[in-house]
């Protein structure tokens, strides 16, 4: 399990560099993207919602006005935060992933319509996978919708045979500040607290099912796990879902 695990990051590396390099060539015709690809790692909270934000920027010398945003797959819902970019302006492109019924690693694209052109933006997640470094406690943040202005506290335990440095690869920045974790380097069968707070601007209404993205670096290799968070103990949103704010 562990040597499928690296092999796995050394895969999506490879697709990381090849996606970087798309981008910079197609964003030279006016929409760039910070990120183009992004990698989850293992998602540990099962039949949930991941959300990831990629950040674009108009880069050309003219106005321009975002088409749609489409995904590849139905599992994946989309939104834009501006849709008319004058030159430098900037604006979010959201992916949320609905990982019901996935047991394997998989990729999905989202792309960004505007006028002739399309901006391609995508993702990895390794369903089916199981994480050989870090052990969250509780496995799913369940949130109830009355307190999801409250801050969210849980655990990580290093299951891996060496020390391990934890960061957080990812966290969705639309409602969540940048957590702290204490500490943020740990022996085998330590513990880190992680602790979440919403941003001072967030309210209620702005919560969305998302998650956050762990990763743990060790001298012999890393991994990252994305954790849910989600006020449904049960299960994910229907990948049809309207609660997102989908461009067209």
């Amino acid at each position: 399990m562990k040597t499928s695990g690296f092999l796995s990051v050394l895969f999506f590396s490879l697709l990381l560099l090849q996606g970087c390099d798309d981008g910079e060539s197609k964003s030279e015709v006016g929409l760039h993207a910070d990120q183009s690809v992004f990698y989850f790692g293992i998602p540990v909270s099962k039949n949930q919602v991941y959300a990831h934000i990629y950040k674009i920027e108009n880069i050309s010398d003219s106005l321009i006005v975002v088409d749609r945003v489409a995904t590849t797959c139905g599992c994946t819902s989309s939104g834009i935060s501006e849709d008319s970019l004058f030159p430098g302006e900037t604006a979010t492109v959201t992916a949320f992933f609905n990982s019901i019924g996935f047991t394997h690693s998989t990729s999905r694209g989202l792309r960004v319509y505007y006028g002739e052109e399309i901006l391609e933006l995508s993702f990895q997640i390794d369903c089916g996978l199981v994480p050989t470094m870090l052990d969250p406690t509780p496995d799913t943040l369940i949130v109830p919708r009355d307190s999801v202005l409250t801050e969210i506290v849980f655990q990580v335990k290093n299951i891996w045979d060496e020390d391990v440095t934890i960061s957080c690869a990812d966290i969705y920045g639309a409602f969540y500040d940048i957590p702290t974790i204490m500490p943020s380097t740990i022996q085998p069968d330590s513990i880190s607290e992680i602790r979440l707070i919403p941003l001072p601007e967030a309210v209620e209404e702005d919560f969305r099912p998302c998650s956050i993205t762990l990763e743990a670096q060790s001298q012999r290799g890393s991994e990252r796990i994305s954790i849910a968070i989600t006020d449904s103990p049960y299960t994910g949103l229907p990948p049809d879902t309207t609660d997102y704010p989908n461009k067209y």
